[in-house]
């Protein structure tokens, strides 16, 4: 199955924060899930920087 999303700008104070595309299996919760990687476009996951050291 393949798609083709667009996104069009209705308003410019609207900003798209995250898309999610569920393929299956993706629990139901009131948070977005976690960022996937793929090694071909993100080397080195990073990590949360804005939580001070040892937390």
């Amino acid at each position: 199955m393949s798609g083709v999303l667009r996104v069009f700008m209705v308003d410019p104070a609207i900003a798209v924060d995250h898309i999610v595309v569920d393929t299956g299996g993706l629990q139901a919760s009131c948070l977005a899930p976690p960022e996937s990687y793929h090694p071909a476009f993100n080397q080195r996951p990073t990590t949360v920087g804005w939580l001070p050291e040892g937390e």
